[in-house]
C-alpha cells in the first residue's frame, strides 16, 4: 500500500487544503524550525486512528483543530485524508462489504464539539476498520514504519516489553493479538451474562407457582366473559336490527320528500336554465342591436369618407398635372445650358495649346541649384559644429538642472521629514495616551464582564435546578394521577361488582314465587324479604345462613293491617296457585342478659368455645321491621365448637330455639318439646344471601372510601398541578432571564472584543510609529548627506557650462556669415524655380476647368435624364388616380344599397327583442310559485331528517360500544343480513376511525370478528336478558382478575426454556472463545519465534555496516507464554568499545544502533511505507554518508518519506517539499522535483 496523497485541512498550522503528493522513491520535507514539517508526521498519525493527544503533541484531541492566527480565525473543524495504492490487492471493510480496490482512501474529520466522522473511500466506517487495514503490514500509527521526532532515541531506551511490539508487527500476529483481547473480552460479558441468567431463572420460578393459581382463575372469568359476549350480542344485535329498520323506513321518507324536492328544484332550475337562455339571448340580441347599429353608422361613415376620398383623389391629379408642367420646363432650361457648356470647353482647349507652345528651357535652373548645394553644405558643416556645442550645453543643463532639481527635492525631503517626524511623535503620544485609557476601560469593562458571567453561571445553576424541580414536580403529578386512575379503576370495578350484586339480589332468584311475585307487584314497595335486610360480621355469615335456612325467604310484616291485606292478595285468582310464607311480629322473646348467661354456664368453654346470640349479631338497614326481626332470632345462638358429642350431652330443660356451630356444618333447633340436629348441605335453599348482603355492605363502605381518596388525590392533584405550574412559570422567567443575560453577556463580551482589538489595533499602531520614526531619522540623516554632495557637483557643473557657452557664441557668428551666402544663393534659385512653377500652375488650372466643364456637362445629361423619368411617373400617376375615382364612385353607389339593406334589418331585431322580453315575464312567475312550494317539503323534509338524525346517533352509539369491547360490526352484519347495499350504509353515521389504529407505519385497519346474526321473538330476547343479567352477577363474585396471567403463565414459561437454551449456549461460547484464544497463542508464539530470528539475524548484519564494525544482537527477556514479562532486549557494542549498558551510548550511537533495527526489520518485512522525521540530527558527516547509501538501496522495495535539515540528506531525496510560513502562523507547501 504505497502512500499517494497527503490531503489537510484545519489540522494544526494547515489552515487551508494543503496537498502533499508522495511520489515512488524518497521524498524529502524540509524547511525551518517551527514551520509544521512535524505536522505532516502528526497528521499521519491521526489520520490512521491515532487516539492519544498526548502522542500528537497536545493535551486534548481539540488541539489538532486550527488555533487561529493573528489575521485569521479558528477553524471550525479538522479533516486529513490519505490516498493510497493497493497494488497487494489487499481486502477492507467498507460498510457491510469486503471489497478489494485499487485505491483506498481513508478520511478522518473532528469538529470542535467533539464529534468525529471517519471514512474508507468516501462511506462512513469505524475506527476499528481503518485500524485493520494496517495491521499485520508493519505501516500504521503505532508501527515501526513512522518514527516521529525525538522517538528514534526513545525507540534503543523503550522497555523490552514495548520493544516486543515491534516484532510482533513483523511477525503478523498484531490481528491475533487483538482477537484474543475482543475474545477476552467476550468472555468476561459472557460470565457476567451467565451469572445474570441464574439470577433470572431462580426468579421466574417463584413466579410460575403463583401465576398458575392466577391463571386458572382468569380461564374461568374468560368463560364468564364469553357467556356475557355471547348474551349481549344476542340482544344487542336486536337492537340493531330495530335501528336499522327504522332508519330504513324514515330514510325512504326523507329519499320521498327528496325526490319530490329534486323534482321541483329540477323544474325551477330548469326554468331559471330557460330564463338564464332567454337572458343571454337578451344581451345577445341587445348585443346584435348594437352592433348592427353600429355596423349601420360605420357603413354610414364610411360612405361619406369615400365621397370625399373621391374629392381630395380629384384634387390631387390636378397638381401633378401642374408638377409635369414645371418638370417639362427644367428640361428645355437644361438642354440650353449644356450647349453654352460646350462652347466654353473649346475655347479654353485653344488657350492651353498656346500657352504650351511659348514654354522655355530649364538648364541655367541646373547650374545655380549645383551652385546653392555647395554653400548649403558649407553652412551645415559650421551649424554641426554649433549643434554640437548647444548638445554640450544641453546636456551639461541637463545636469545641472538635474541636480539643481535633485537638490531642490532632498531639501524639500528633508522638511517633509522634519515635518513628519513631529507629526509621528505627537501622534505616538496621542496613541499612548488612547492606549492607556482604552487599557483603563478594558480593566473596568472585564470586572463588570465577570459579574456578568457570574450572572448567568448562576442563572443556569437556578434554570437546572428549576428543570429538575420541574420533573420531579411532573413525577409527582404523573404519580397522583396515576393514583387517581388506579383509584378510578377500583371504584369503576366495586360499582359493576355492587351492581352486579344488586342485580342478582333484585331478580329474586331461588326466592318462592308467591314471595317474588308479591315483590315484583306494585305492592311490593310495602314489604321485605327477611334475608334481603339482614347482615352481619363475616365471619358468622355461614352460622347465621345455616341457623336461619329457609326463614331468609319469609315475607316480613310491620302489623296485623298488612296481614290483611296480603291475605286478600293471595286469594286473587292470579296469585291462588303460587305460595308464600309470611311473619308477622307479636310479643318479643328476646332473651334477656340473665338467660344468656345462664346459657354460657350451660356451655363449657372447653367444649363449645364462645358463645354470640345471634340478635347481637345480625345487623339490618330497615328500623321498622327490627322488632319483628328480633322476635324471629330471639333464642338463638351461635358456638365456636359445636360436634354431635357435644350436643348430645346438653341439658334436656336447656332454653333455646336454634344452636348453630360458627362453620354452620351443624345445627341444633327445638322442635315440639324436643331437639333438632341438622348437618345442612351446601345446597340448602337461599344460600348465601347473608354472604351476598355482607358482600354489599363492604362494598358501599369501600365505595365510600374509595370516593373519598379520590376526592383527596383531586386535591392532591389539583395542588400539585398548581405548584407544577407555578415552578414552571418560576422556570420560563429564569429561562427568560438567562436569556437576556446571555444576550447582554455576548453583547458585552463582543463590546470587549473589539475593544481589545481596538487596543491591539493601537498597540501595533505604536510600534509602527516608533519604528517609522526611527526610520524618518535614518532618512533624514541619509539625506543631508545627499544634500552636501548635490551642492558640490551643482557649483562644477556651473563652471563647465561658461566656458562651453562661450566657444558657442564664436561658432554662432561663423555660422551667420555662412548662412548668409546661402540664403542670397537660394533667394535667386528660388526666383527662377518660381518663374518655372508659375507657367506649370496656368497649364494645371486650364486642365481643371476643361475637367470641370466636363464634370458640368455630365451633371446636366443627368439631370436631363432625371426630368424625362419624373415627367413619365407623374403622368402614369395622373392616369391611374383618374382609373381610381371611377372604381371609388362605383362602390359608393353599392354602399348606399347595403345601406338601405342594414336599415330594414335593425328594425326586424329590436321586434324580435320585444317578444323575448314578455316570454321572460312569464317564467319569472312561475319560478315564483315553485319556490314557495319547496319551502314548505324541505320544513318537512327537516323534521325527517332530524328524527333520522336521532336514530343514527342511537345505532352510532351501539355500533360503537360493541365494536369497542368485542371488535364486532354490528352495523355490517346486520346490513348483510337486511340485504342492505353499500349506498345505504353510506347514509349512517361514519366510523371509519373506529375501525383503524396507529401502528408502526401509521393508521392500520382493524380486522372485525366474524358474528352470526338470527333473528329471534321478542320473549326470546327477553329470556336472553335475564341471562346476560345472571352471568354478569356470577362474575361479578369473582371478584378481581389478573387477566394477564394465562399468557403471562405461558410467557414465564417460555421465557424459562429459553433462559435454560441460552444458559447452555453461553457455557458452549465460552468453550469455543477458550479453545480459539489456545490457538491463538499456540500460532504466535510459532510466528514470533520464527520472526524474532530473522530480525536478529539482519541485526546482527546490519549493525557492522551502519558502525562500520562492531557487533549487536537481539535478547529475548522474561517468559513468553506471559506478555505483561515478555520483552526483547539489544545487545550492541560499537567498534573499539565493550558497553555494559546501551543507555551509556552518545547520541549518535543511539541513533545509528535504532536505525540498524529499523533497516533490520524492513530487510526482513519490507513495509510499503515509511516516515523518518529528523532521524538523522544526531548522526556526523561520515555517518550520514552510510544513513544515506541505506536508504538509497532500501527505496528500491519501500518508499520513504524523510524530514530532515541535513543537505547530504536533502540530495538523496527524489522529490522535495519546503514547508514555510510566509504568514505566521500558517504553514504551506511547495514541491520541487529534483530527479
Amino acid at each position: 500500500m504505497r502512500l499517494k496523497k497527503l490531503i489537510a485541512q484545519g489540522f494544526k498550522s494547515f489552515k487551508d487544503r494543503t496537498v502533499v503528493t508522495f511520489d515512488h522513491g524518497i521524498t524529502g520535507i524540509v524547511g525551518p524550525n517551527g514551520c509544521g514539517k512535524s505536522n505532516i508526521v502528526d497528521a499521519l498519525f491521526w489520520v490512521m486512528g491515532e487516539q492519544s493527544a498526548k502522542h500528537l503533541r497536545g493535551n486534548s484531541m481539540r488541539d489538532v483543530i486550527f488555533a487561529g492566527a493573528s489575521k485569521y480565525s479558528p477553524a471550525p473543524w479538522a479533516e486529513v485524508t490519505l490516498l493510497m495504492e493497493n497494488s497487494d490487492g489487499k481486502h477492507i471493510h467498507i460498510g457491510n462489504k469486503v471489497v478489494s480496490p485499487s485505491e483506498i482512501q481513508i478520511s478522518r474529520k473532528l469538529y470542535r464539539n467533539g464529534e468525529s466522522e471517519y471514512r474508507i473511500n468516501g462511506a462512513q466506517c469505524r475506527l476499528k476498520d481503518i485500524q485493520e487495514i494496517f495491521m499485520d503490514t508493519g505501516a500504521g500509527a503505532k508501527s515501526y514504519s513512522i518514527i516521529a521526532q525525538g522517538e528514534i532515541e526513545r525507540l534503543v531506551q523503550a522497555k523490552p516489553q514495548e520493544r516486543r511490539v515491534m516484532i510482533e508487527e513483523v511477525a503478523g500476529i498484531t490481528k491475533f493479538k487483538a482477537r484474543k483481547r475482543e475474545s477476552l473480552r467476550k468472555m468476561e460479558q459472557t460470565a457476567s451474562n451467565l451469572s445474570r441468567l441464574s439470577d433470572l431463572q431462580q426468579e421466574v420460578e417463584k413466579n410460575l407457582k403463583t401465576l398458575e393459581l392466577q391463571a386458572q382463575k382468569a380461564r374461568r372469568g374468560r368463560k364468564l366473559k364469553e357467556r356475557i359476549q355471547r348474551y349481549q350480542l344476542i340482544v344487542s344485535s336486536d337492537q340493531e336490527a330495530k335501528l336499522l329498520k327504522q332508519f330504513d323506513h324514515h330514510q325512504q321518507e326523507v329519499e320521498y320528500l327528496t325526490d319530490t324536492l329534486q323534482q321541483e328544484r329540477s323544474e325551477k332550475d330548469r326554468l331559471e336554465l330557460d330564463l338564464a337562455t332567454e337572458r343571454v339571448s337578451r344581451d345577445e340580441q341587445t348585443e346584435q342591436l348594437d352592433l348592427e347599429q353600429k355596423r349601420y353608422n360605420q357603413r354610414s361613415t364610411e360612405h361619406a369618407t369615400t365621397a370625399e376620398r373621391i374629392n381630395a383623389k380629384s384634387k390631387m391629379g390636378e397638381s401633378k398635372d401642374e408638377q409635369i408642367d414645371v418638370r417639362q420646363k427644367e428640361l428645355k432650361e437644361s438642354q440650353e445650358e449644356l450647349g453654352s457648356r460646350q462652347i466654353r470647353k473649346n475655347q479654353i482647349v485653344e488657350q492651353r495649346v498656346q500657352l504650351v507652345a511659348s514654354a522655355t528651357s530649364a538648364d541655367d535652373l541646373v547650374q545655380e541649384r549645383e551652385h546653392c548645394q555647395k554653400l548649403k553644405e558649407q553652412s551645415e558643416q559650421k551649424e554641426q559644429r554649433v549643434r554640437s556645442l548647444r548638445e554640450q550645453i544641453e546636456q551639461l543643463t541637463r545636469q545641472f538642472t538635474t541636480h539643481d532639481s535633485e537638490l531642490f527635492k532632498v531639501t524639500n525631503r528633508l522638511n517633509e521629514l522634519a515635518s513628519s517626524l513631529q507629526d509621528s511623535n505627537q501622534e505616538r503620544e496621542d496613541l499612548e495616551r488612547e492606549f492607556a485609557g482604552l487599557t483603563a476601560k478594558i480593566s473596568g469593562e472585564q470586572s463588570a464582564l465577570v459579574d456578568l458571567e457570574q450572572m448567568v453561571e448562576k442563572l443556569q445553576s437556578c434554570q437546572q435546578e428549576q428543570s429538575v424541580l420541574v420533573e420531579q414536580r411532573d413525577g409527582e403529578a404523573r404519580s397522583v394521577k396515576e393514583q387517581l386512575q388506579q383509584l378510578r379503576e377500583v371504584l369503576m370495578r366495586k360499582e359493576s361488582q355492587l351492581t352486579s350484586l344488586k342485580e342478582l339480589a333484585d331478580s329474586l332468584d331461588g326466592v318462592q314465587e308467591g314471595a317474588a311475585a308479591l315483590i315484583r307487584s306494585q305492592h311490593g314497595k310495602k314489604y321485605e324479604l327477611l334475608g334481603s335486610m339482614l347482615n352481619c360480621d363475616a365471619r358468622f355469615t355461614a352460622a347465621v345462613e345455616a341457623s336461619l335456612g329457609h326463614l331468609l325467604e319469609l315475607v316480613i310484616l310491620r302489623d296485623g293491617d298488612q296481614a290483611t291485606q296480603l291475605y286478600d292478595w293471595c286469594n286473587n285468582t292470579e296469585n291462588r296457585v303460587l305460595g308464600l310464607d309470611y311473619f308477622v311480629s307479636g310479643e318479643s322473646s328476646v332473651s334477656s342478659n340473665e338467660s344468656f348467661e345462664r346459657l354460657k354456664l350451660a356451655f363449657p368453654p372447653e367444649e363449645f368455645g364462645e358463645i354470640y346470640s345471634l340478635a347481637d349479631l345480625i345487623q339490618s338497614g330497615e328500623k321498622d321491621f327490627t322488632s319483628s326481626i328480633n322476635t324471629l332470632l330471639a333464642d338463638s345462638y351461635i358456638v365456636t365448637n359445636l360436634s354431635l358429642e357435644a350436643v348430645d350431652k346438653l341439658p334436656k330443660t336447656l332454653h333455646f330455639n336454634s344452636i348453630v356451630s360458627l362453620d354452620g356444618s351443624v345445627v341444633v333447633s327445638r322442635e315440639r318439646g324436643g331437639r333438632i340436629v341438622t348437618l345442612p348441605s351446601k345446597s340448602s335453599a337461599a344460600p348465601g344471601v347473608v354472604d351476598r348482603n355482607n358482600r354489599i355492605v363492604q362494598l358501599q363502605q369501600e365505595l365510600e372510601r374509595v370516593t373519598i381518596e379520590i376526592d383527596q388525590l383531586e386535591v392532591s392533584l389539583n395542588s400539585a398541578i398548581k405548584e407544577r405550574d407555578g415552578v414552571r412559570h418560576r422556570y420560563q422567567q429564569t429561562k427568560e432571564e438567562l436569556v437576556r443575560q446571555q444576550a447582554l453577556l455576548s453583547a458585552k463580551r463582543s463590546l470587549q472584543d473589539s475593544q481589545q482589538e481596538a487596543s491591539e489595533v493601537n498597540e501595533r499602531r505604536l510600534k509602527m510609529l516608533r519604528s517609522r520614526s526611527e526610520d524618518i531619522s535614518v532618512e533624514r540623516l541619509s539625506n543631508l548627506e545627499l544634500e552636501e554632495r548635490l551642492t558640490t557637483e551643482t557649483k562644477r557643473f556651473k563652471v563647465e557650462l561658461d566656458q562651453i557657452q562661450d566657444e558657442l557664441t564664436l561658432g554662432q557668428v561663423e555660422l551667420d556669415q555662412e548662412q548668409a551666402s546661402y540664403r542670397k544663393s537660394h533667394e535667386e534659385l528660388l526666383a527662377h524655380e518660381i518663374e518655372a512653377q508659375s507657367f506649370q500652375e496656368r497649364l494645371n488650372s486650364l486642365d481643371g476647368q476643361i475637367g470641370d466643364i466636363d464634370q458640368q456637362i455630365e451633371v446636366y445629361c443627368k439631370r436631363m435624364e432625371s426630368n424625362q423619368e419624373t415627367i413619365g411617373k407623374l403622368q402614369d400617376e395622373v392616369a391611374q388616380g383618374a382609373q381610381e375615382i371611377t372604381s371609388m364612385e362605383g362602390a359608393n353607389r353599392e354602399l348606399a344599397v347595403h345601406l338601405q339593406q342594414e336599415e330594414s334589418a335593425l328594425q326586424q331585431s329590436t321586434d324580435k327583442l320585444s317578444t323575448l322580453l314578455i316570454s321572460m315575464q312569464e317564467r319569472e312567475e312561475r319560478v315564483k310559485k315553485l319556490s314557495e312550494q319547496i319551502a314548505k317539503n324541505e320544513s318537512k323534509n327537516a323534521t325527517s331528517e332530524v328524527k333520522l338524525g336521532h336514530i343514527k346517533e342511537d345505532e352510532e352509539r351501539l355500533t360503537r360500544d360493541v365494536f369497542e369491547k368485542y371488535r364486532i360490526n354490528l352495523r355490517n352484519t346486520l346490513a348483510t343480513h337486511l340485504k342492505w347495499d353499500q349506498a345505504m350504509l353510506i347514509q349512517l353515521n361514519c366510523l371509519e376511525s373506529l375501525f383503524l389504529q396507529e401502528g408502526a407505519e401509521g393508521q392500520v385497519a382493524i380486522d372485525p370478528a366474524e358474528f352470526d346474526f338470527t333473528e329471534r321473538q321478542p320473549h326470546e330476547v327477553k329470556k336472553y336478558q335475564g341471562k346476560l343479567s345472571s352471568a354478569r352477577s356470577e362474575f361479578g363474585q369473582l371478584g378481581e382478575i389478573n387477566w394477564q396471567a394465562i399468557e403471562e403463565y405461558d410467557r414465564q414459561q417460555l421465557r424459562h426454556k429459553f433462559l435454560k437454551d441460552q444458559e447452555d449456549e453461553l457455557k458452549a461460547s465460552l468453550a469455543d472463545l477458550r479453545q480459539a484464544i489456545d490457538h491463538i497463542d499456540q500460532k504466535s508464539h510459532q510466528r514470533f519465534l520464527q520472526a524474532f530470528a530473522e530480525v536478529n539475524t539482519r541485526f546482527e548484519k546490519v549493525f557492522p555496516v551502519i558502525f562500520g564494525g562492531g557487533q549487536g544482537r537481539l535478547d529475548m527477556v522474561g517468559n513468553i507464554e506471559q506478555d505483561d514479562e515478555f520483552g526483547v532486549d539489544i545487545i550492541a557494542s560499537p567498534p573499539g568499545k565493550k558497553m555494559q549498558n546501551i543507555n551509556l551510548m552518545s547520541g549518535g550511537e543511539k541513533a545509528m544502533t535504532a536505525v540498524s533495527l529499523i533497516f533490520s526489520i524492513f530487510l526482513v518485512k519490507p513495509s510499503p511505507f515509511c516516515l523518518l522525521d529528523e532521524v538523522d540530527a544526531p548522526l556526523d558527516d561520515a555517518n550520514i554518508g552510510r544513513f544515506t547509501e541505506l536508504l538509497r538501496e532500501m527505496s528500491s522495495k519501500s518508499q520513504f518519506i524523510v524530514i530532515t535539515h541535513n543537505k547530504k540528506t536533502m540530495e538523496l531525496n527524489d522529490t522535495l517539499y519546503g514547508i514555510t510560513m510566509q504568514d505566521p502562523g500558517i504553514s504551506k507547501a511547495i514541491s520541487i522535483q529534483l530527479q
